[in-house]
């Protein structure tokens, strides 16, 4: 594999977030200068509503809740996105995929078994993040 440099233009940028990592990239993306785009986005176990959060979360976790997004506005700067989702992911539930579906017009995948995405559920590589990336570069 050969690896390409960092982009110097944000409309070659392409995100890859999980998580609250995925809210970032949003809430970036929303700020963005009308009329400027980005190649696109992944986000794994993205989320709007959480499940089974421990005080301490819900205190990290609730701002990025609370604050809304001008859905349109990121719509409008990301013209491709994927999302993967888990059946068994205990804080981002299943509704979680059909708000990326009609807020943000996302490619969704439903994955079993996956949890949260991370080592918890024996997870060490992510063959489909790496190949749906690869695909986005081109």
């Amino acid at each position: 594999m050969r690896l390409r440099r960092c982009p110097t233009r944000i409309e070659d940028a392409y995100y890859v977030g999980h998580s609250i990592g995925c809210q970032t990239i949003l809430r970036h993306l929303e700020q963005l200068p009308p009329g400027v785009t980005v190649r696109g986005a992944v986000l794994v176990a993205p989320w709007f509503v959480l499940s089974n959060l421990s005080a301490d979360e819900e205190a990290i976790a609730g701002p990025w809740i609370d604050t809304p997004i001008d859905f349109a506005r990121v719509r409008s700067r990301l013209p491709e996105l994927t999302a993967y989702f888990s059946t068994d992911d205990p804080f981002v539930s299943l509704e979680n995929q059909g708000l990326f579906e009609q807020r943000l017009g996302a490619h969704t995948r439903l994955f079993e078994g996956r949890k949260h995405f991370g080592v918890e559920s024996g997870m060490t590589t992510f063959p489909e993040l790496f190949a749906t990336t690869l695909t986005a570069l081109g």
